[in-house]
């Protein structure tokens, strides 16, 4: 570094007072500016960053901290476009710049800034991240369940517009179980990604209940430690820990831990692992779970209608037994006549062989007409039997089919009777749905395993419960009993 030139020439104490050239306040203080800027031009500075502020117009200040002394700093909004990584007290950086002067004050013009070193900003990280665990925001408890994919009606996606992980988280999504998404697109490093991120945030907080996220997914794919560290911004942290929607972390590779990751309701590897996440089950795997839902309740009614199909058939059967049985008889009945018949016609022959006189003969062919007249009698009443019987099981059958035709009206209004019911209990179900309560401003008390409590006798002082309502869980304790 080049020497101060000397302004004064050596031992002027020693002149008179007279002869010394005096000088404005103004030449001075220009003349030191000027001086320390042809001097101090394009240096570096090392120190820690303290006292970190941005104007309305978008310039930065702070104070670059060293060994019990500090130097002002200033980054006009133009070269801060060009700085890519997160400023935040703290940080243990390297400054490019030149000194300048702002009236008596000097400072250093800064040009670029860029981290001192990883190590220290690893220090810097679990430091924060032990102060925020203190409070309470990583506790597994305050995380919100994520609801399965049939009951995500509209999804929030925060990542950059550019780049392959908004291709393939809408990809996947697409793939697994399609769904509305709204996009808001943010920067995922530098300067302004934080700020931006929690803005998206915001914006979905904003939108009535109605139009509102069920999910929000946080992306960015792999980068740098450097690259990531907005993601570990405490701002941040604190705007995710307050959402009200569950909120799925989906920052780098497995192997890259962010303090969003920690805070989240649900932390994703990658960028597509999120969007499985979101699509489980996925939607084949429902309709199946319905088509075998169907089969099943095909099955209850085919089993049912068997049922009473086999109690149709019950005196169906017995009325053909009968039938059949008494066909049987009556042809037993007439055979049995046929041979009586035919037995006596031989007895009588064999028995007027000997005789030749006349008036036997019509004695016994009187006696013979009087046997064919029986036998005839006998067959007419064998066929006015049948008769009788064909008549009655004409009347079972009708009767059957009377019957049939019942027990089917009967069978099809049992079942309108059982689906009137079933929609009854699905409209009874959803009067009692806890969310509609909740919608109502009802809370469910839960215990650590999530269990409701319902009687005040299963609790102790000083034991901590959770609080369910519409927008979220609050961890309270027993402090005593009315």
């Amino acid at each position: 570094m080049p020497k101060q030139p000397l302004l004064f020439p050596k031992n002027q104490h020693n002149r008179n007072l007279g002869d010394i050239k005096s000088y404005s306040v103004k030449e001075i203080v220009e003349t030191i500016g000027d001086t320390l800027s042809s001097i101090f031009v394009d240096i570096k500075i090392r120190g820690e960053i303290s006292g970190y502020k941005k104007s309305n117009n978008g310039h930065l200040y702070f104070r670059l901290k060293g060994e019990n002394c500090h130097i002002n700093a200033v980054c006009f909004a133009g070269a801060l476009k060009s700085i890519s990584i997160n400023i935040e007290d703290g940080m243990d950086v390297l400054v490019f710049g030149s000194i300048s002067t702002y009236g008596s004050e000097y400072q250093i013009k800064c040009l670029s800034i860029e981290y001192a070193g990883i190590g220290s900003m690893m220090k810097l990280l679990a430091q924060r991240k032990e102060k925020l665990a203190s409070m309470g925001l990583f506790d597994e408890l305050k995380k919100k369940p994520i609801p399965p994919s049939f009951m995500i009606a509209k999804l929030g996606l925060i990542t950059s517009s550019v780049g392959s992980v908004k291709h393939d988280i809408l990809h996947r999504i697409k793939e697994r179980f399609p769904m509305h998404i709204s996009i808001h697109s943010v920067n995922v490093q530098g300067q302004t990604a934080a700020q931006e991120t929690i803005k998206a945030l915001a914006y979905f907080h904003r939108l009535s209940l109605k139009d509102r996220p069920d999910v929000i997914i946080i992306a960015r794919g792999g980068g740098s430690f450097e690259d990531l560290l907005c993601f570990s911004d405490e701002k941040l942290i604190f705007a995710v820990s307050a959402s009200e929607i569950p909120i799925i972390s989906a920052i780098g590779h497995e192997t890259d831990v962010t303090l969003l990751d920690l805070v989240a309701d649900l932390r994703a590897p990658t960028p597509t692992a999120a969007a499985e996440m979101v699509t489980t089950p996925t939607l084949t795997s429902v309709k199946e779970k319905i088509l075998d839902i169907e089969r099943m309740l095909n099955g209850i009614a085919g089993s049912f209608v068997h049922l009473h199909s086999e109690r149709l058939r019950l005196p169906e059967y017995a009325i053909n037994r009968a039938a059949e049985d008494l066909v049987a008889v009556a042809k037993e009945v007439a055979l049995l006549q046929k041979n009586i018949y035919d037995a006596a016609v031989r007895h009588i022959d064999n028995q007027l062989l000997p005789f030749r006189d006349g008036v036997l003969q019509k004695i016994v062919h009187f006696q013979m007409i009087n046997i064919e007249s029986q036998a005839k009698e006998c067959q007419l009443r064998r066929n006015s039997s049948l008769d009788r019987i064909e008549l009655h099981t004409e009347s079972w059958f009708l009767k059957l089919g009377m019957m049939g035709s019942g027990y089917q009206i009967a069978l099809n209004k049992d079942i309108s009777n059982r689906h009137d019911r079933l929609n009854e209990l699905r409209f009874q179900l959803g009067l009692h749905d806890v969310r509609r309560q909740m919608s109502k401003g009802y809370v469910l008390l839960l215990d650590s395993k999530y269990q409701v409590i319902n009687r005040t006798k299963n609790l102790r002082p000083g034991e901590q419960v959770k609080i369910r309502s519409q927008d979220g869980v609050l961890i309270a304790k027993i402090v005593g009993f009315e």
